[in-house]
């Protein structure tokens, strides 16, 4: 008589987990919201900052247009513009990068200098289109890593930090969003230095 009841109690316990797992409910994604391991982080300045200061790679939702600055690969370096065989002096400023320098203006100016570069580069590589990439690759094709292996900015331009990323004028890495071969929006983080609140600054070039 024991065995039908234990069997029973079996049966009965394993319907009850079974209830219990369908019933909890599932976290929620919203748009705005990024998925990282299972976890909601929430389109806030504090997910924000969690993103930039940890560099972790989130994977955005279909809906959102939102594209987080991504990690530097370990492997990718910056351009030795010093050991290149260039075909231009990079310290012969062009004017967007002799305005990029300056100190003072506000932060659309620079951005606008920065489109003006772009433009610049897309001239004379000849190949159509703007530098593509991660920032450190986006400004290694701009100190002369292209195929007409001309640059059109200096590695000591104030504007390019250690890591051989373009900076805002609070230090914080531009995130640049290529569109199509010649419309890429610019961003920066602004005064707080979180992408994605209140105070960014950033258009595109349309």
């Amino acid at each position: 008589m024991r065995k039908p009841f234990i069997v029973t109690l079996i049966v009965l316990s394993a319907i009850a987990v079974y209830c219990f797992n369908r019933s909890s409910p599932e976290p929620q994604q919203s748009q705005g919201d990024y998925i990282e391991s299972g976890k909601v982080l929430r389109h806030s300045p504090q997910s924000g900052r969690e993103i930039r200061e940890r560099g972790t790679e989130l994977k955005a939702s279909e809906n959102s247009a939102f594209s987080p600055p991504q990690r530097i690969p370990r492997n990718l370096q910056p351009f030795d513009q010093q050991a290149a065989l260039l075909r231009n002096d990079p310290n012969a400023l062009f004017p967007a990068a002799e305005r990029l320098a300056t100190t003072g203006l506000p932060e659309a100016s620079y951005i606008q200098s920065l489109h003006n570069l772009f433009d610049e580069y897309a001239i004379i590589v000849k190949d159509g289109g703007y530098p593509t990439g991660l920032n450190v690759e986006i400004t290694n094709a701009l100190l002369g890593k292209n195929q007409q292996k001309v640059a059109v900015l200096p590695k000591s331009h104030p504007r390019i930090n250690q890591a051989g990323e373009l900076v805002d004028q609070w230090n914080t890495p531009y995130h640049f969003h290529l569109e199509s071969l010649r419309v890429v929006t610019i961003r920066s983080a602004g005064p707080d230095q979180v992408f994605y609140s209140e105070d960014d600054v950033f258009f595109a070039n349309e």
